[in-house]
């Protein structure tokens, strides 16, 4: 925005701020000035004109007004009290409960009579600083508003005026012609979402100082103050005779907010900017003083304050953080220490990050290749639960953030079987983000994926049929998994109809795992009709853990010395069990069930087969058992075996069969 030093003087007065301290000033804290000119205005008077270039989120800067409340804040000059002169009427309220119009707020009003259409030269001097288009009538004056208080306005015949008109009406920029007799206009001031301009904007290709400013985000207040200044600049310049019972706001209820306070500690101000060159904290009444200038309310709290943020700066700040920044922007980032802090250099590994080492350690050992994704990826069309989507995302592919890594393994499987890079079992260890009760969570997870012939048996083998089995894929998982706790359940439970798991997952060939009572993750095979989605003709299988979860055991046994002993060099005796039992009975209740009540010479049990037929009742399986007896310090004989044998096959005969 180019703006005239000589007009700001006679707004507000700031003759004595010499021009370079006024431009370092501004440098430092506030924008860039892009460039200095010295000309003469139509009176040929000298002036200087400032090219000022803000950041995105001032929406505050974009006018003579926003400005001039920085200088007086930055020379610590009088507060100005009224800014600028303004008609006193108090314009009637109307909340649109319909929310049918595609505005938040606007203000309409008659303009009955003008006495004089033309625009003084003044006015046009400004707006040819600005690089703003000179109509020579009322429209120039309504456009001078705008830079003075940052609030586009625009002026209809009422024969042409409507109130639904499209939001690209507005923007467009087009000033209505106006003959010397014409009479009966109508002077509006309308309110959108800075998010639809902001679109709207991009679709047309329309880019002015109308868009510049909406798209910053502008406020109720602004609209209202703007309003009144506009009555009072018409009537002075061109004598403008207003229907004052004609004047109307209305906006929608959506806009009826609270201003919440923001609290802010001075203990977290000092940490955030350090010490100022005198080796001194700021102190309490330092920042409540620049909070005071810069227009905020404060409420004090003992240590602590509660900050009210005027309506020209809701829409840049809004959390502490925001506010420590005006601090230090006020109180000038150059006059405190720029030390880095010392650091050590050397640090040692989180847990977290130990685990995960120790993870990827493991899968290389197993054979797995790991897989590295964005966190971003497109919402598949099945999912019905809630997922996060980005506000502004560049791309369809990118714009919500994943809620499991499977997807993203499947699309690197899918790309290189079309690439004929063959069969590849991979993980990925990457964050996932959920939304819960209103919040945002992120945790780490470990996915892996498990298809083909893991273990090569011939390597001249030329079998199509590359699908390993149920039984293999949960074996390679335990034995991932058995190194980092030994408190891991698998369990049978159904899925919630809203799990993202439940298009993800088979039916019923699925596994839910806990740890401690606790969810830790899912095993299973994967959906057939997913599969085919992503063109993979094979039975997939797949583990998804929260490694966050697998974490909190896993700093319990860490913890723990690990003991060593000599492997028994006694004979070992076996002894096999094969009950028939229920369907719904899961294989390791009948494990937990021998181990629960072990002996000392039960070694270890292990499950050998399993089956289903036409043999057997078709509510029951059959499972058999092989047991492993041992001692550390002597021979077992074959008596004392078989009484713990028939022990344990009559526990679970009562139990299970």
């Amino acid at each position: 925005m180019k703006i005239s030093l000589n007009h700001l003087n006679r707004l507000f007065n700031f003759k004595e701020i010499a021009l370079e301290k006024l431009i370092e000033n501004l440098s430092l804290s506030t924008c860039e000035i892009e460039s200095v000119k010295f000309e003469k205005d139509s009176n040929g008077n000298k002036d200087t004109i400032l090219e000022i270039v803000s950041t995105a989120n001032r929406s505050d800067l974009l006018s003579y007004l926003g400005i001039a409340r920085e200088i007086s804040i930055l020379f610590n000059q009088q507060k100005l009290k009224a800014d600028l002169e303004t008609d006193n009427i108090i314009i009637p309220h109307n909340i649109d409960t319909s929310n049918s119009k595609n505005y938040l707020a606007q203000i309409t009003g008659k303009i009955i009579s003008i006495k004089n259409y033309k625009s003084p030269l003044w006015i046009q001097n400004i707006l040819s600083v600005a690089g703003i288009d000179i109509f020579g009538d009322i429209n120039d004056t309504t456009n001078y508003i705008m830079l003075e208080t940052g609030f586009p306005l625009l002026l209809f015949k009422e024969s042409d005026y409507k109130n639904d008109q499209e939001i690209s009406y507005y923007i467009k920029k087009n000033s209505i012609v106006f003959t010397e007799n014409e009479n009966n206009l109508v002077l509006t001031g309308t309110l959108f979402s800075s998010k639809n301009i902001r679109q709207i904007s991009k679709l047309s290709n329309i880019k002015n100082e109308i868009t510049q400013r909406y798209e910053r985000g502008l406020t109720l207040e602004d609209l209202e103050y703007t309003y009144k200044r506009s009555i009072y600049l018409l009537q002075e310049i061109h004598g403008v005779d207003f229907n004052y019972s004609s004047i109307n706001l209305s906006y929608a209820s959506a806009l009826e907010i609270s201003k919440k306070p923001i609290k802010i500690s001075i203990s977290n101000v000092i940490n955030k900017l350090g010490i100022n060159s005198q080796k001194k904290q700021i102190d309490h009444s330092t920042v409540k003083n620049i909070l005071i200038n810069l227009g905020f309310f404060i409420t004090e709290l003992g240590d602590a304050m509660e900050v009210i943020v005027p309506y020209y700066r809701v829409h840049d700040i809004s959390r502490e953080i925001d506010l420590i920044e005006e601090i230090g922007r006020i109180y000038g980032f150059n006059h405190f220490v720029d030390t880095i802090p010392r650091i050590r250099p050397y640090s040692c590994l989180t847990s977290q990050e130990i685990l995960i080492r120790k993870m990827r350690s493991r899968l290389k050992i197993l054979g797995f290749n790991e897989f590295i994704n964005y966190s971003l990826n497109s919402q598949p069309a099945t999912l019905t639960n809630k997922y996060i989507e980005l506000q502004n995302p560049l791309t369809n592919d990118f714009r919500t953030l994943r809620q499991t890594l499977l997807y993203n393994i499947l699309n690197n499987i899918d790309y290189n079987l079309k690439f004929s890079n063959g069969i590849i079992n991979g993980y990925e260890i990457g964050r996932v983000f959920h939304s819960q009760n209103n919040a945002y969570k992120e945790q780490n997870f470990l996915s892996l994926v498990l298809f083909g012939n893991t273990f090569i048996n011939n390597w001249n083998n030329n079998n199509n049929n590359n699908n390993i089995d149920w039984f293999c894929a949960k074996g390679i998982s335990e034995e991932l998994l058995r190194g980092f706790s030994d408190k891991i359940n698998w369990t049978k439970e159904k899925l919630d109809p809203n799990d993202i798991y439940k298009v993800i997952f088979h039916s019923y060939n699925f596994s839910q795992l806990f740890i401690n009572g606790k969810y830790l993750g899912i095993f299973g095979q994967l959906s057939p009709k997913l599969l085919k989605d992503k063109n993979i003709k094979h039975k997939v299988y797949a583990l998804e853990i929260n490694t966050e979860m697998l974490l909190s055991d896993y700093n319990i046994n860490i913890k723990h010395n690990t003991l060593y002993k000599q492997y028994s060099i006694y004979p070992c005796i076996t002894r096999d069990i094969t009950l028939n039992v229920n369907k719904t009975v899961m294989a390791q209740e009948i494990k937990d069930a021998i181990l629960k009540n072990m002996d000392n010479i039960l070694a270890k049990v292990e499950i050998i087969s399993f089956y289903e037929g036409h043999q057997i009742d078709k509510s029951k399986k059959n499972i058999s058992l092989r047991l492993y007896y041992q001692s550390n310090d002597r021979t077992l004989t074959i008596p004392e075996v078989e009484i713990v044998h028939s022990r344990i096959f009559e526990q679970l005969t009562l139990e299970f069969a």
